[in-house]
């Protein structure tokens, strides 16, 4: 199988997540054969490592230093540093792929033109736009995606919350979205169960006096968007629902 668009695409999930695992990849393509003959055409080519991650699934992927250099060459590159299987901690699985899994549902949104995970938005930093430089030392979220109406694009962050944090530490994160983040037009808070979306919206009640758009953040229980994906109900920090960019 030769470097297609459906291989560089996956090339670009590498990159921009890190490393993926065949299961992301089936997701992606909805049939399992493409898959392999994506994994088999990188391997071939030596543009593709693998790994023991120590979890299930057991092995994952990303690129090899030829593998970068190739997407580099295409003009598809978008990061800044490289991820080899050496940078590997257990730490770091279950985030990244979730972060991958989520980006596979979400831009299944026909408005949602593209996700920018944290790398990529260095990126974009990199290029000494103003807009981005003015925003290079505040609050991040762990992806942002770009979604486009008749009325123009717009900004949403995305931040994936898999363990519990502590309320100062969520007041300090709502804080700085709402001090610094005015480039953002909603934010989806993805959470690992009820306990962590509690504590979210609680903080944003305990904040409501003094955040000037407290109605963007949205939460959303993470198994409820792997089941119902684009179908999910999101919920303010009032408990309503909403359907996302409806």
């Amino acid at each position: 199988m030769a470097i297609n668009d459906k291989t560089i695409y996956l090339m670009r999930l590498m990159a921009e997540h890190g490393f993926v695992t065949a299961k992301e990849v089936e997701q992606l393509y909805n049939y399992r054969m493409i898959a392999y003959r994506c994994f088999k055409a990188l391997s071939d080519l030596e543009f593709m490592d693998s790994f023991e991650t120590q979890l299930k699934p057991r092995q994952a992927y990303c690129l090899t230093d030829a593998g970068y250099k190739f997407l580099e060459s295409t003009g598809k590159l978008r990061i800044i540093k490289r991820f080899f299987k050496s940078h590997y901690r257990p730490t770091q699985f279950s985030h990244t792929i979730s972060g991958l899994q989520a980006r596979i549902i979400l831009r299944k949104h026909p408005d949602v033109i593209d996700y920018r995970t944290e790398k990529v938005v260095a990126y974009y930093q990199s290029l000494n736009d103003w807009n981005e430089v003015r925003i290079k030392h505040v609050k991040q979220c762990d992806a942002e995606l770009i979604f486009k109406t008749i009325n123009g694009e717009y900004k949403v962050g995305v931040e994936i919350e898999l363990t519990a944090k502590s309320f100062k530490r969520l007041v300090g994160a709502v804080q700085s979205i709402d001090l610094n983040r005015e480039d953002l037009y909603a934010v989806l808070w993805i959470a690992s169960d009820e306990v962590i979306i509690r504590d979210l919206q609680r903080v944003i009640n305990r904040l409501l006096p003094h955040l000037r758009n407290p109605k963007k953040h949205l939460f959303l229980i993470w198994n409820e968007l792997k089941s119902r994906q684009l179908d999910a109900l999101w919920s303010n920090a009032s408990g309503q629902k909403t359907k996302l960019f409806s």
